[in-house]
């Protein structure tokens, strides 16, 4: 109810609001059907897009109508958005998330110190972080994913060294 929409690869889910009906057909418009005696929530995965007439018969042999039915057009979208692999990045340094074929973008942090509505929001983690982006495309569809950024630990050389004198040639390091 109140969605006409769905980006593959989502399902759409169907609710049968008929009273009375002993048997209910669902012509989903892609070719498939489904009978059924009850009133259950009704899941179906469509393959390709395109606009779909779905049509629920509901049939009532002991009535004067007999069959009462009602359709709706339910719109099958392919989602364009995408967001990038997670990371690695040395510490110390900053890092640009990034995502992109949407119109409205919302970043977070694990312990919400970080948002962002921006599609390539810059970050400078100091320990291995996964963020959180939702984003939405102008079809309506939504994207949700995550990016871990591994950060590797900065290391600090700690080491003597000793230039030796040599004769002939360069000298050598010790």
């Amino acid at each position: 109810p109140g969605l006409k929409a769905v980006c593959l690869p989502d399902a759409v889910g169907l609710e049968n609001l008929s009273t009375g009906g002993e048997i209910f057909e669902w012509d989903f418009g892609d070719g498939s059907t489904l009978s059924t005696t009850d009133t259950s929530f009704v899941v179906h995965q469509y393959k390709i897009p395109g606009p779909y007439t779905v049509t629920l018969k509901a049939i009532d042999q002991g009535t004067c109508q007999v069959v009462d039915v009602t359709s709706v057009t339910v719109m099958v979208n392919t989602a364009a958005s995408w967001v990038q692999d997670d990371a690695d990045l040395c510490f110390n340094d900053s890092y640009a998330l990034q995502a992109g074929g949407g119109v409205k973008y919302f970043w977070t942090s694990p312990d919400s110190q970080f948002s962002s509505h921006q599609a390539t929001p810059e970050v400078a983690p100091a320990d291995t972080t996964t963020y959180y982006v939702t984003l939405e495309e102008a079809n309506g569809c939504v994207r949700k994913d995550t990016v871990t950024l591994n950060v590797i630990p900065g290391i600090t050389p700690d080491f003597e060294w000793q230039k030796l004198p040599a004769c002939e040639g360069r000298p050598e390091i010790s």
